[in-house]
């Protein structure tokens, strides 16, 4: 029997209407907020615009639209993690970090070859992978967490 977690694994991420609806609900909650504390401090409303424009981005993350955002992830039995972007390029890097939260929710933190400081993150919810890939991506990250160097610290 074939071990398989010795193979590549390979994500296509789509956009996913779990990360859309959650960013909605949040910002319409920070609204509500905002206009009831306005009410009695007028000059907090001027920070709904604020609130608005980080809406509108994080539709925008949810909906894979910015050059950036992460559509595939290879994921090799070596280690050595790929991703392409909505532009069409690869990147390679490894993993600095992991997030899993129950069935649902995994956020990855990739870091570019070369690029000490910066970590590219991936949020991957349920429903933007298939069921089994999402599956398989949760257990390889039980199975073989992220190693921490001395660059991590």
């Amino acid at each position: 029997m074939e071990n398989a977690f010795a193979g590549t694994l390979h994500l296509r991420l789509r956009p996913s209407k779990i990360q859309q609806g959650m960013a909605a609900a949040l910002h319409l909650l920070a609204l509500l907020v905002l206009v009831g504390v306005s009410l009695s401090r007028p000059w907090f409303a001027m920070v709904m615009p604020v609130v608005v424009l980080s809406a509108w981005r994080a539709h925008s993350q949810a909906c894979l639209r910015p050059a950036d955002a992460i559509t595939r992830l290879r994921w090799p039995a070596d280690d050595r993690w790929a991703w392409q972007c909505v532009n069409g390029h690869w990147h390679e890097g490894r993993l600095a970090s992991a997030f899993t939260l129950g069935t649902t929710l995994v956020v990855l933190g990739l870091r570019n070859e070369g690029r000490r400081f910066r970590l590219r993150y991936c949020v991957c919810f349920s429903d933007a992978v298939t069921g089994a890939s999402h599956r398989h991506l949760r257990a390889r990250l039980t199975v073989r967490p992220p190693s921490k160097t001395p660059k991590d610290d």
